[in-house]
């Protein structure tokens, strides 16, 4: 292999070499091993030690090693955590344990064995957690004092409603908990009839509840549960699922049984939004606050053959179907939708012309997650024809909360009142405008938000496939004339503790109590 290496890759593969010599990096990693540290904490504490302290050297030369320190951690890192999960047969009731669970890792897994997860690192809004929530696996991440190296075979209680983590539970413990998942298997019991009943409230007012998905499972499990539509298809999971980009024709055929098994229902695909924490393993960004950088239409914008290849992908997996909406995520600028608008014309035109067929154009959007685009309702709505709100990246950047950091994450929060103003403001622009707007964030699956967001005149309400039948059953009890009384009262408050009290009182007061209950993912 070294003859057909240049001598840069030659010499990046001689600092690794260097590096994985018995006597460096390994040496550290096996002696934290032996004071009980589990193997990849290990791993990334030696790295994370090595890093900082390269970063301070004066030697521009020793200096530039950093990146070369990240990489083979993480090449060292991926191979521990594919042993550890993809090649380990798992039973049923199984709880992953670690230290931090990636989204790709997540998904390749048996879901239908997986009990819960418990991570000691993560925030309860990260995009693992949301793919776990859409898979209904109960989550509790941030627990810091997780002693990972000694839970082997170990039989543990996850209590998720309340971030709580038991180990070896005593047997009045297992027992108390065994009667509360009596509980949860009714309320679910009880939840079934609301599949096939519509989301009216009792005042007669109609509310479209559509599902995200990624996943086939997301689809399958919308369909049963009756959504109307898809609000979000996150495009970047079948790109995560891969060693490499896929082609155009592999994407063609994943977009045509999103589009199909939605048949005369919308289905709105949003182009590809990697980077924060929705990375490729074949295309890694590094950037020192990538919740802020390269990613979303500023990636694929800069890469127009990547955009290009997925547009063209979609308008054929839609022929014959005419139910494709696009959504361009992480817009700034109207130059940017521009740019956009643009390829997807031209594509357009050229799949007709290739395919020698009609392909209606399909209806174009933006995700309204950048504060600023709050404040240009009127310029882009000259040029698309809906919104759709991200709730999750827009509260965190209204609120400056990283919502990966489980120090700060208790601060974000859907009841804040600047982000229910907010949310009102833009409802109102959207509709001055006569432009449909949804949301699709985790707000619109949490049944007490929802009835605000209701209130509010969002068009549709998008959330996992989880929570549709929560969300329904909400909106089958509580009058819209009680939800705008509600939110005229929430939207003057200040504080959003009081908010969410508020709103949970309305709820047990008026037969809702099983509703008031957290979503089953939660920092510690």
């Amino acid at each position: 292999m070294q003859d057909s290496l240049m001598s840069e890759e030659r010499a990046l593969f001689s600092v690794f070499l260097r590096m994985l010599d018995e006597n460096a990096l390994p040496a550290e990693i096996k002696e934290l091993i032996r004071d009980g540290h589990w193997a990849q904490g290990a791993v990334k504490h030696v790295i994370d030690r090595h890093v900082a302290i390269f970063a301070q050297m004066e030697d521009d030369y020793l200096r530039e090693r950093v990146a070369d320190l990240k990489d083979l951690g993480r090449r060292i890192l991926a191979a521990l955590q594919e042993d550890d999960l993809s090649h380990r047969e798992l039973s049923n009731d199984s709880i992953i344990v670690g230290e931090e669970i990636s989204t790709a890792a997540l998904v390749e897994l048996p879901v239908d064995k997986i009990a819960a997860i418990v991570t000691s690192e993560g925030a309860a809004n990260s995009h693992m957690v949301i793919v776990a929530r859409a898979l209904g696996i109960p989550t509790v991440v941030g627990v810091t004092e997780l002693p990972v190296t000694t839970l082997d075979d170990v039989e543990m209680i996850v209590d998720a409603y309340q971030g709580r983590v038991f180990i070896n539970p005593p047997r009045r413990l297992r027992q108390r908990y065994r009667d509360i998942q009596k509980e949860e298997e009714q309320i679910a019991k009880d939840l079934k009839q609301y599949e096939t009943k519509d989301a009216i409230t009792p005042d007669g007012v109609a509310v479209r509840l559509f599902v995200n998905t990624g996943l086939m499972i997301d689809v399958v499990r919308g369909v049963q549960r009756g959504a109307k539509g898809v609000g979000l298809y996150r495009s970047e999971i079948p790109f995560m699922l891969r060693d490499r980009f896929p082609g155009e024709e592999e994407q063609r055929a994943i977009y045509r049984q999103q589009l199909s098994h939605f048949a005369n229902k919308p289905v709105v695909m949003r182009t590809l939004d990697i980077g924060a924490d929705k990375d490729l393993p074949y295309f890694e960004i590094e950037e020192e606050n990538s919740a802020l950088g390269w990613r979303g239409i500023r990636f694929t914008l800069d890469h127009p053959e990547i955009f290009s290849s997925q547009i063209r992908a979609m308008l054929k997996a839609s022929v014959g179907l005419n139910n494709l909406h696009i959504l361009l995520p992480m817009i700034t600028s109207v130059s940017e939708v521009e740019e956009a608008l643009y390829i997807i014309e031209r594509d357009l035109a050229a799949v007709q012309e290739e395919e020698q067929v009609k392909i209606n154009r399909p209806k174009i959007g933006i995700m309204v997650e950048v504060p600023s685009v709050l404040l240009q309702i009127g310029e882009f709505a000259e040029l698309v024809d809906f919104f759709s709100v991200g709730s999750n990246d827009l509260i965190q950047y209204l609120l400056a909360v990283d919502r990966n950091n489980p120090r700060v994450s208790s601060v974000y929060s859907h009841f804040h009142p600047s982000v229910l103003r907010a949310l009102q403001r833009l409802v109102q622009e959207c509709h001055k405008y006569d432009k449909p707007v949804s949301i699709c964030g985790e707000m619109a699956g949490d049944p007490l938000s929802a009835i605000l967001l209701m209130a509010m005149g969002f068009n549709t309400l998008s959330m996992s496939s989880s929570n549709i039948l929560r969300v329904r059953k909400a909106i089958c009890h509580v009058p819209m004339v009680d939800a705008q009384t509600l939110l005229d009262e929430v939207v003057k408050m200040s504080n959003p503790l009081i908010v969410k009290s508020w709103m949970e009182y309305y709820f047990r007061h008026h037969g809702l109590a099983d509703m008031v209950k957290s979503n089953r993912i939660v920092n510690a």
